[in-house]
C-alpha cells in the first residue's frame, strides 16, 4: 500500500513538472502588408554571417512519387562558395553539389537522380527550392 501511494505521488509530480514553461522569449508579430520586401531581403544579408551552416528537410515530389531528404547546407558568402549534401532519413547520401559564383558541381549523386540529366537543373526544376542569390550572378548549365 505504501508503495502504491508512493508511485502515486511520484508520478504526480512528474506530470506536474512536464507542464513548466520553456525558456524562450516571446516573439513579436509582424503584419507582412507593412513590409516592404527589398528591405526584407536587404536585413537578411546584413543580419547573416559570412560563414554558416544550415540543416534542413525537403520534399521532392515529381509525377506521383515523393521523397524526403534532409539537408546540410554550408555558405561561404565572402568567396560565393556553398556546398549542399542531401540524405535520405536511413542516412544513404542522395547528392553532394558544391560551386562558386560560375559553376554548381555535382560531386555524386544516386543513379535514380542523375536519369534527370543535369542534376543541379533537375533538383530545381523537381523541388523549385534551389535558388542562389542574383548577386552570386550564377549561370546553371542546361
Amino acid at each position: 500500500m505504501l508503495m502504491i501511494r508512493f508511485i502515486t505521488l511520484l508520478t504526480g509530480v512528474l506530470l506536474a513538472s512536464g507542464c513548466v514553461n520553456a525558456p524562450f522569449q516571446e516573439t513579436r508579430y509582424v503584419h507582412v502588408k507593412d513590409l516592404d520586401p527589398k528591405r526584407v531581403v536587404e536585413q537578411f544579408q546584413a543580419n547573416t554571417a559570412e560563414n554558416f551552416q544550415l540543416l534542413n528537410t525537403v520534399v521532392f515530389k515529381y509525377t506521383s512519387n515523393a521523397f524526403m531528404g534532409m539537408g546540410y547546407i554550408e555558405v561561404d558568402r565572402q568567396n560565393g562558395q556553398f556546398k549542399v549534401v542531401c540524405l535520405n532519413p536511413l542516412g544513404v547520401k542522395l547528392f553532394e553539389l558544391s560551386g562558386d559564383r560560375d559553376t554548381v558541381v555535382t560531386g555524386s549523386a544516386m543513379p535514380a537522380l542523375l536519369e534527370y540529366g543535369n542534376l543541379p537543373l533537375a533538383i530545381r526544376s523537381v523541388s523549385g527550392s534551389i535558388t542562389v542569390p542574383a548577386s552570386w550572378n550564377t549561370n546553371l548549365p542546361g
